[in-house]
């Protein structure tokens, strides 16, 4: 029931045109791993020092802004399927210190650890510490895919998945010890209340994210102005993406598999240079299904191939 960028470009907001999500985030050259009271935490140090064939190494300095010819981060440009990536982790095994390290080295850290304003005034340090724990990022990535699934599965087609939502709510708290899981779900299990709590689930969590991580902005563009959004965190940039998809038409090509109504994952058409016209995206021309089980699926129920089930059934017994 996966979303996809192409539902970011419908929605109502003018907000999701191109040149309304400019901010960046800085993504530094080398991270390290230290020790911390909130457990191991990753961070991106001042300086570092690389080996060389010389008698010393090579210290290298990593400053907090780049220079003019250097190209920065702009997650929801660069990256307007990052929430989705995010929300899959939970789905692709154990998120180990590897896969974690992975994360921060292509895309930085999510921005827990702040600059030490007052909270109306705070904003998040690209540079990591001590909050940016590997149990804080299992946790953040747990929460997105329930989100995620539960918002998906309330808005089914179909009807809502009552299993899916049904299986969240069993299972609502997280699975860090000591972190806020789902809210409590009260009363019988019919469809119409395991759809509103999923509903307001997904409004609670995402609206509490936004409200933390992001803000609007207004933007000058030639003679006349409009609004955008702004990010204090990678973590808000993903979140901006699902407040969008949230907000957007429900026409999204989904996946053909049987009994499968995920969204299929889109490409990104080149960047549009003036800011006033629209980002549009594609659906791949060879994606019809949202994984290879599927597609299987599809080709044995329905295909026409030596192994599908029509073709089995024609065999001389």
């Amino acid at each position: 029931m996966g979303k996809t960028p192409k539902d970011y470009d419908r929605s109502s907001n003018k907000a999701v045109r191109a040149g309304l999500r400019i901010g960046e985030w800085r993504v530094f050259d080398h991270y390290e791993l230290a020790d911390g009271p909130h457990g191991m935490y990753v961070h991106a140090p001042r300086t570092y020092r690389v080996p060389t064939s010389e008698p010393w190494d090579r210290e290298v300095y990593q400053l907090d802004y780049l220079y003019d010819r250097q190209k920065g981060f702009r997650p929801l440009v660069d990256t307007p399927a990052l929430f989705l990536e995010f929300a899959g982790l939970m789905e692709e095994g154990e998120i180990t210190q590897d896969v974690w390290l992975d994360w921060v080295e292509r895309y930085g850290v999510l921005g827990f650890e702040g600059y030490g304003q007052t909270e109306d005034k705070w904003w998040a340090n690209p540079r990591g510490g001590p909050r940016e724990t590997l149990t804080a990022f299992k946790n953040t990535a747990w929460r997105a895919n329930a989100v995620l699934r539960i918002y998906e599965a309330a808005t089914a087609p179909d009807g809502a998945d009552t299993a899916v939502l049904g299986d969240f709510v069993s299972k609502g708290g997280s699975p860090s010890p000591g972190m806020e899981g789902l809210g409590t779900f009260e009363g019988e299990e019919t469809a119409p209340a395991l759809t509103e709590w999923g509903l307001r689930e997904a409004w609670r969590i995402v609206g509490n994210v936004l409200a933390g991580h992001c803000y609007p902005e207004l933007y000058r563009l030639k003679d006349t102005f409009d609004r955008g959004w702004g990010f204090k965190s990678l973590l808000g940039a993903m979140y901006l993406q699902m407040m969008w998809l949230m907000t957007a038409a429900s026409d999204s090509p989904r996946c053909k598999g049987p009994d499968c109504s995920k969204f299929i994952t889109t490409e990104q058409l080149e960047q549009h240079a003036d800011p006033g016209l629209k980002k549009k995206y594609r659906t791949r021309k060879d994606k019809q299904f949202c994984s290879n089980k599927c597609k299987n699926r599809w080709h044995y129920h329905y295909g026409g191939g030596k192994y599908s089930k029509n073709a089995r059934r024609q065999r001389p017994s």
